[in-house]
Formats: structure tokens, C-alpha cells, sequence
């Protein structure tokens, strides 16, 4: 409890590796009751979007694109989950390239893109 605690203080001031941890700690119930709200709000504070409002390169936004995909802590919209992974594997943060690549990939949601997941791939 101590370290949500101070990290919520920290996440309060603008840490935006303590708003991750304390949306981790949050979503998976580590420590502290499981908050998929709050791990929402912790997320999207990591996440933050340019002033073209396009998501930016940031260490949560892949997990707040999950929540969006499987509507936990907010309303499912799958396509502002693929578009926050998308803006920000355009700001070259690989890994959600990947992920993106791997939703086309096995057809998870019902999106099948071959020519999508090549070029993310070689992007990657």
C-alpha cells in the first residue's frame, strides 16, 4: 500500500513512469485491489497525444490500447485501440508495431491484413 501510495503522489506530479506502475498495479490487482478504472486513467496519462492529436511515443500506451480493445475500465472502441498503437509505432515504438502486426497477423479482432503485417514487420 505504501508504494501505491507514493506513487500515486508522483504519478499526481506528472511521473509518467509512476502513472504506468500504479495503472499496472492497478490492472492486475498487484498489491492493492484490482481497478481497471484507474488503470485507465493512469494509462492515458502515459499516452498523451501531440498537438496534431495524434498518440505519441510513450511506455503506456500499448496497455491503453488493450483496455480500449477489451473495454475494461472504459467503452470497447477497438478502432481508437488500433489507432493509439498505430500513431505510436508511427513514432518508431517498435514493440506496439509488433503487437499491431501480430493483431493482423492471427485475425485477432476479426482484422485480417497480410500487406499490413509485412510492412509493419519490416518497419519493426
Amino acid at each position: 500500500m505504501l508504494l501505491l501510495f507514493f506513487s500515486t503522489k508522483l504519478a499526481k506530479l506528472g511521473f509518467k513512469e509512476s502513472c504506468f506502475n500504479v495503472g499496472v498495479m492497478s490492472e492486475n490487482g498487484e498489491g492493492v485491489k484490482e481497478d481497471e478504472f484507474l488503470a485507465f486513467d493512469m494509462y492515458k496519462l502515459t499516452c498523451t497525444k501531440n498537438k496534431k492529436g495524434k498518440y505519441i511515443d510513450s511506455i503506456g500506451c500499448a496497455n491503453l490500447a488493450f483496455l480500449y480493445i477489451d473495454g475494461r475500465g472504459i467503452k470497447q472502441e477497438i478502432k481508437k485501440g488500433i489507432e493509439i498503437l498505430e500513431n505510436s509505432c508511427k513514432k518508431a515504438v517498435l514493440e506496439n508495431c509488433n503487437i499491431l502486426a501480430k493483431i493482423y497477423q492471427t485475425n485477432y479482432l476479426g482484422i485480417k491484413d497480410d500487406n499490413n503485417t509485412t510492412k509493419l514487420l519490416n518497419f519493426a
